[in-house]
């Protein structure tokens, strides 16, 4: 029902307290540590050598728990840090994340959890695969485009390993520097604890976090249909 409602659409829109009452609201950064101290996670800065490039990032590996600890003692130290931890990856997890009711988990492909303090990600797209963000604790805004508006944002070189990243700065562009993103269609989903975005395939966008907040993203294959669409539309 929900891909028939508004997959087919292929337009974001906010489940408001979409899990309210689920195993998940019980989900933060601290659940994640006592669960799974020793989950490996991947640890991401923004680079800032280069502050006009909102793709630069450098990332290293950590552990769930030590990440945690530093925050708690530390936290203004790690302004701009944010963790991912692959959910599948570790056992332990697995049965405490529902699936998701919206799709046939057949195609589930992965399912991801990000934290961080004061973090932003870069404007991105995922082109073969759906997205449900669940935003479990803390603050989060969402900057969206649609994949229509692709030409207009500043992907890296075609044949760069990220391609489907921009370069500009979503929340606050150099428009100087990124003169044709002012004529593509900027959206703003605001997201409290107990929301859920849906971000269809392809489409561009930009996920930033005040204080610390923490979300869990699952992603599922799109149908050949959906990418079809997209291509022919754009």
């Amino acid at each position: 029902e929900f891909e028939d409602s508004h997959v087919n659409r292929h337009e974001p829109i906010v489940l408001a307290q979409f899990f309210v009452g689920s195993r998940l609201r019980e989900w933060s950064l601290a659940h994640l540590a006592e669960r799974a101290p020793a989950a490996t996670v991947s640890l991401y800065r923004r680079v800032l050598t280069d502050p006009r490039d909102a793709s630069r990032r450098t990332a290293a590996m950590t552990t769930a728990g030590d990440f945690a600890a530093s925050i708690r003692s530390q936290p203004a130290d790690h302004a701009g840090e944010s963790i991912r931890c692959v959910v599948d990856d570790w056992p332990t997890l697995i049965a405490e994340v529902p699936e998701c009711p919206l799709f046939d988990p057949r195609r589930q492909q992965i399912r991801e959890l990000f934290s961080g303090v004061n973090y932003s990600t870069s404007g991105h797209a995922h082109p073969a695969l759906h997205t449900l963000l669940c935003h479990l604790e803390g603050e989060k805004e969402v900057v969206l485009y649609s994949p229509h508006d692709g030409p207009l944002l500043y992907a890296n070189p075609l044949l760069s390993e990220e391609y489907y990243v921009s370069r500009a700065d979503f929340m606050a562009p150099d428009l100087a520097r990124f003169p044709r993103l002012s004529k593509a269609r900027r959206r703003v989903a605001k997201l409290a604890p107990g929301d859920a975005l849906y971000i269809p395939v392809s489409f561009w966008h930009a996920v930033y976090g005040a204080g610390l907040s923490t979300s869990l993203s699952y992603f599922w294959r799109a149908r050949r249909r959906d990418q079809a669409s997209v291509r022919a539309a754009v």
